[in-house]
């Protein structure tokens, strides 16, 4: 399968939907109150980095397998 990342490429929105927070905001800059929707296929969280013209949005992804 073809992965567009390096292979020690540690993804900060995989960390963030397992629960893992960083403190220093160095990796993983979305807190686990930022998600506000989960289930077994997507996570929904507000973006923690926002645009000036921009503010609120919403970020989905799908689950890491």
């Amino acid at each position: 399968m073809y992965k567009h990342m390096p292979s020690n490429y540690t993804c900060p929105f995989c960390l963030a939907v397992k629960g893992k927070e960083d403190q220093e905001n160095k990796l993983v800059q979305t807190k686990q109150k930022d998600i506000i929707y989960k289930d077994d296929y997507v996570t929904a969280f507000i973006a923690t980095l926002w645009w000036p013209n921009n503010k609120g949005h919403v970020i989905i992804i799908p689950n890491p397998l």
